[in-house]
């Protein structure tokens, strides 16, 4: 039985009410019908893992598919399109995922930002044939660049016409809002254990510490996270980051970014 709790990811909210609506619908799934392939622009950092770690926990709890097919629920890869043998080497990573039958066939994670560079080389053949492989037994999600280039526009463009468009969709992102970043660093804290000032002040102070260092991507987040627990202090062995955490953490970054520019 599945009893995990499902978190859902901050800030990506278009992507998650895609998969809701999917997930609504999941009756005409379970009559073995696949929802669309997807093609995400969203940037390294900015959450790809932790989107397909949603869809996957949802796509399992609501039976979109039945999982059964490999020890692995999602399998992520990123392909480097400089020969032929790098994105068979790239596509492999499925085979070897697939223990109980002879395709892989749960959820994909594709980044083919790689790709984009060789659209034109021979390869690009090779890339085309088991990008269509693995759609036929997977259900596959691409990543490009959160602003495509014109290349990645390209490649969307081609993997569209390879799959067919009634297979697949380009999916809609919004960028991270500044409340949603500390909206992570907060969540990170908690998942540490770690206590905050609950108040109007801490939450001002985090909020004008992202928007001095732009602080823009999810990972950033977490990393601040991480930083500001080294400046926390301890009461009653419980630990606390507090308005006085974020402004240490500020001084110390300041300094770094002005010796940074100094060195220039």
């Amino acid at each position: 039985m599945y009893i995990r709790e499902i978190t859902k990811p901050v800030g990506l909210n278009a992507l998650c009410e895609d998969v809701e609506r999917v997930c609504n619908n999941a009756q005409i799934y379970r009559w073995g019908i696949k929802p669309k392939h997807m093609i995400i622009p969203l940037d390294s950092g900015c959450g790809r893992t932790t989107f397909i770690e949603y869809m996957t926990d949802m796509y399992k709890k609501h039976g979109i598919f039945d999982f059964s097919g490999s020890l692995d629920d999602y399998v992520e890869i990123a392909v480097d399109g400089s020969s032929s043998r790098n994105i068979v080497k790239a596509f492999g990573n499925f085979k070897s995922a697939a223990m109980y039958r002879n395709y892989y066939e749960n959820v994909a994670a594709i980044d083919i930002e790689g790709m984009s560079k060789y659209i034109t080389s021979p390869q690009f053949v090779a890339f085309i044939n088991e990008t269509n492989e693995i759609c036929r037994n997977a259900y596959v999600v691409f990543f490009v660049s959160g602003s495509p280039s014109r290349n990645e526009e390209k490649l969307i463009k081609k993997i569209i016409d390879a799959v067919g468009k009634n297979n697949i969709y380009m999916a809609e992102t919004q960028k991270y809002t500044a409340e949603d970043i500390c909206s992570i660093i907060e969540k990170t804290l908690e998942e540490y254990g770690v206590l905050t000032d609950n108040n109007h002040r801490f939450h001002a102070a985090l909020m004008g510490m992202v928007s001095d260092f732009d602080i823009v991507k999810p990972k950033e987040a977490v990393e601040t996270a991480k930083e500001l627990i080294r400046f926390s202090e301890i009461s009653d062995s419980k630990i606390i980051v507090s308005c006085k955490s974020i402004s240490e953490l500020t001084k110390l970054w300041s300094i770094e970014k002005e010796e940074a520019e100094r060195s220039k």
